[in-house]
């Protein structure tokens, strides 16, 4: 879920999809339907070692890059034989043009980043609807010399939004 939070926020990503699609390690191809990742493991049934891969995410950035993203929590990366699979699914993906990333992330929700994020989120929603009901009120402040807690109180929200406010170019200091 915090990656999901940091790709929606993120303006150079223009798409995102969790678990896009299978590898088959074997047979070096992608799996794009149920029925293909059906019949791979039809195949599959009796070998022994690593065979399939679904990555986490695949992200389209605004350079039209892609890359396929593999998250773990911090502590649990995995062992060797994990790390020999993501090479194997490395080499493939890299074979179709995708970039292939590990991606390591606090392990626990308390941490600045998972706490900094949903402050952020927060207060990108909030944003929206901030800016869509201050518009009218903003004509009749511009002429006028108020203090940052002047402003907040005439557009009738808190000290809170001031933030938002000015990294918005709402209001300017």
């Amino acid at each position: 879920r915090l990656v999901s939070h940091v790709l929606q926020m993120d303006p150079s990503v223009t798409f995102f999809a969790p678990q896009p699609f299978s590898l088959d390690l074997n047979e070096q191809r992608i799996l794009r339907t149920k029925e293909q990742l059906t019949e791979a493991r039809r195949k599959q049934a009796t070998r022994k070692g690593p065979c399939l891969y679904t990555p986490d995410f695949c992200v389209t950035w605004s350079s039209h890059r892609k890359t396929v993203l593999e998250v773990k929590a911090k502590g649990f990366e995995g062992d060797a034989h994990y790390a020999a699979k993501l090479q194997m699914a490395k080499v493939i993906l890299e074979r179709h043009g995708y970039e292939f990333a590990v991606l390591v992330i606090p392990g626990s929700y308390d941490s600045p980043l998972a706490f900094n994020l949903q402050l952020l989120r927060q207060s990108r929603l909030h944003r929206t609807c901030l800016l869509e009901n201050i518009s009218s009120l903003l004509n009749d402040l511009h002429a006028a010399e108020l203090t940052l807690g002047q402003a907040c109180e005439a557009l009738q929200c808190t000290m809170r939004y001031a933030p938002i406010l000015v990294a918005s170019g709402v209001l300017s200091m």
